[in-house]
């Protein structure tokens, strides 16, 4: 997956136009793209060399990390705020985007990569 537009949270306004049915606020697609490049950011090799199986993963893994580190021990209440309690709701956000043209995917890409992941354990 990559992002095609810049910082998400200067483009909130531009993400609900684009998304035609939003299941989840503004504030959500936003968190994943911005959990997206601080995957990224964090090590962009690893990004680079990953199966279309791990990118899911990576990606959970990104978010979670992410909340962690923006919202401490309320990450989990924040992003329930948000609608966002699954790996499947990540996915969800993240085919939205897709559809909306945010981000590009590649062929191997499922929206089904996403589900039942480990995500927000109970130690988040």
């Amino acid at each position: 997956m990559q992002e095609l537009e810049g910082n998400a949270l200067d483009g909130k306004r531009l993400l609900k136009s684009r998304i035609k049915n939003p299941q989840f606020p503004s504030e959500a697609y936003a968190f994943v793209l911005n959990s997206l490049n601080y995957s990224l950011k964090m090590d962009a090799t690893k990004v680079r060399n990953l199966t279309h199986n791990s990118m899911a993963s990576q990606l959970i893994d990104a978010c979670e990390s992410f909340a962690k580190q923006t919202h401490g021990k309320d990450a989990k209440a924040q992003l329930k705020k948000w609608g966002i309690q699954t790996s499947g709701d990540i996915g969800d956000i993240v085919f939205d985007l897709i559809e909306s043209g945010t981000l590009r995917k590649t062929t191997e890409e499922k929206r089904e990569d996403f589900d039942h992941l480990p995500f927000l354990t109970d130690d988040a």
